[in-house]
Protein backbone atom coordinates (compact mmCIF):
# COMPACT_ATOMS: atom_id res chain seq x y z
CA UNK A 1 0.00 0.00 0.00
CA UNK A 2 1.65 3.26 -1.05
CA UNK A 3 -0.68 5.34 0.57
CA UNK A 4 -2.28 7.16 -2.75
CA UNK A 5 -5.59 8.07 -1.29
CA UNK A 6 -8.91 5.81 -2.15
CA UNK A 7 -7.34 3.61 -5.03
CA UNK A 8 -6.69 -0.08 -4.15
CA UNK A 9 -4.24 -2.64 -5.16
CA UNK A 10 -5.69 -2.84 -8.60
CA UNK A 11 -4.87 0.16 -9.62
CA UNK A 12 -8.13 2.03 -10.47
CA UNK A 13 -10.67 3.89 -8.45
CA UNK A 14 -13.69 1.29 -7.61
CA UNK A 15 -13.54 1.28 -3.93
CA UNK A 16 -11.59 -2.30 -3.48
CA UNK A 17 -14.22 -3.72 -5.98
CA UNK A 18 -12.76 -5.63 -8.41
CA UNK A 19 -13.53 -6.92 -12.21
CA UNK A 20 -15.18 -5.10 -15.37
CA UNK A 21 -18.24 -2.91 -15.69
CA UNK A 22 -21.21 -2.25 -13.41
CA UNK A 23 -22.40 -5.53 -12.34
CA UNK A 24 -25.03 -6.70 -14.10
CA UNK A 25 -28.20 -5.26 -12.22
CA UNK A 26 -31.14 -6.01 -10.42
CA UNK A 27 -33.17 -8.35 -12.51
CA UNK A 28 -30.33 -10.68 -14.12
CA UNK A 29 -31.51 -14.04 -13.01
CA UNK A 30 -28.52 -15.85 -14.66
CA UNK A 31 -28.19 -19.62 -15.44
CA UNK A 32 -28.10 -21.38 -12.23
CA UNK A 33 -26.27 -24.86 -12.24
CA UNK A 34 -29.71 -26.51 -10.36
CA UNK A 35 -31.62 -27.28 -13.10
CA UNK A 36 -35.56 -27.62 -12.46
CA UNK A 37 -36.66 -30.61 -12.08
CA UNK A 38 -40.77 -31.65 -11.96
CA UNK A 39 -42.85 -34.33 -10.33
CA UNK A 40 -41.86 -37.07 -13.09
CA UNK A 41 -38.51 -38.01 -12.81
CA UNK A 42 -38.53 -40.35 -16.24
CA UNK A 43 -38.91 -36.02 -17.82
CA UNK A 44 -36.15 -34.98 -16.12
CA UNK A 45 -35.51 -31.41 -16.25
CA UNK A 46 -38.11 -30.51 -19.38
CA UNK A 47 -40.00 -28.38 -17.20
CA UNK A 48 -41.77 -25.83 -18.74
CA UNK A 49 -40.54 -22.34 -16.72
CA UNK A 50 -42.89 -19.31 -17.87
CA UNK A 51 -40.46 -15.87 -17.96
CA UNK A 52 -37.26 -17.52 -18.90
CA UNK A 53 -35.17 -16.75 -21.90
CA UNK A 54 -36.24 -18.89 -24.30
CA UNK A 55 -39.45 -20.08 -23.08
CA UNK A 56 -41.09 -20.30 -26.48
CA UNK A 57 -38.36 -23.32 -27.46
CA UNK A 58 -38.42 -24.57 -23.86
CA UNK A 59 -42.30 -25.25 -23.75
CA UNK A 60 -41.74 -26.83 -27.51
CA UNK A 61 -38.79 -29.30 -26.27
CA UNK A 62 -40.77 -29.65 -23.27
CA UNK A 63 -43.67 -30.53 -24.88
CA UNK A 64 -42.81 -33.44 -27.10
CA UNK A 65 -40.61 -34.94 -24.33
CA UNK A 66 -44.17 -35.40 -22.52
CA UNK A 67 -45.95 -36.34 -25.47
CA UNK A 68 -42.96 -38.66 -25.88
CA UNK A 69 -42.63 -40.36 -22.77
CA UNK A 70 -47.12 -40.33 -22.09
CA UNK A 71 -46.77 -42.43 -25.75
CA UNK A 72 -44.25 -45.03 -24.40
CA UNK A 73 -46.55 -45.64 -20.91
CA UNK A 74 -49.66 -45.00 -21.36
CA UNK A 75 -49.96 -45.79 -25.79
CA UNK A 76 -50.07 -44.75 -28.65
CA UNK A 77 -53.35 -43.31 -28.78
CA UNK A 78 -53.21 -40.56 -26.06
CA UNK A 79 -49.60 -39.65 -27.67
CA UNK A 80 -51.25 -38.64 -30.87
CA UNK A 81 -53.97 -36.99 -29.66
CA UNK A 82 -52.11 -34.93 -27.65
CA UNK A 83 -49.29 -34.31 -30.74
CA UNK A 84 -52.18 -33.54 -33.18
CA UNK A 85 -54.19 -31.99 -30.37
CA UNK A 86 -57.33 -33.73 -31.91
CA UNK A 87 -59.49 -36.02 -29.98
CA UNK A 88 -59.59 -39.69 -31.48
CA UNK A 89 -62.67 -40.94 -31.16
CA UNK A 90 -62.61 -44.69 -31.37
CA UNK A 91 -65.89 -46.39 -32.44
CA UNK A 92 -67.79 -49.13 -30.13
CA UNK A 93 -67.07 -52.68 -31.81
CA UNK A 94 -70.04 -54.48 -33.29
CA UNK A 95 -70.60 -58.06 -33.39
CA UNK A 96 -72.36 -60.29 -34.99
CA UNK A 97 -75.62 -62.39 -34.10
CA UNK A 98 -73.68 -65.73 -34.11
CA UNK A 99 -70.50 -64.32 -31.68
CA UNK A 100 -73.20 -63.39 -29.33
CA UNK A 101 -75.00 -66.62 -29.35
CA UNK A 102 -71.73 -68.82 -29.18
CA UNK A 103 -70.45 -66.16 -26.28
CA UNK A 104 -73.75 -66.83 -24.33
CA UNK A 105 -73.02 -70.77 -24.65
CA UNK A 106 -69.78 -70.72 -23.68
CA UNK A 107 -70.92 -68.49 -20.36
CA UNK A 108 -73.57 -70.92 -19.70
CA UNK A 109 -70.83 -73.54 -19.60
CA UNK A 110 -68.38 -71.88 -17.71
CA UNK A 111 -71.40 -71.63 -15.28
CA UNK A 112 -72.92 -74.59 -14.70
CA UNK A 113 -69.49 -76.55 -14.58
CA UNK A 114 -68.79 -73.91 -11.45
CA UNK A 115 -71.83 -74.98 -10.42
CA UNK A 116 -71.14 -78.53 -10.47
CA UNK A 117 -68.05 -77.75 -8.30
Amino acid sequence: MSGRGGRSRSGRGNGGRSGRGRGRGQSYSGQSNASKKGLCSALGSNVFDYGSKGAADQMNTSWEKLVQYIGTTYGQDISNELQNKVEVVIPEPTHSADVLARHTAREQMIRQAQANL
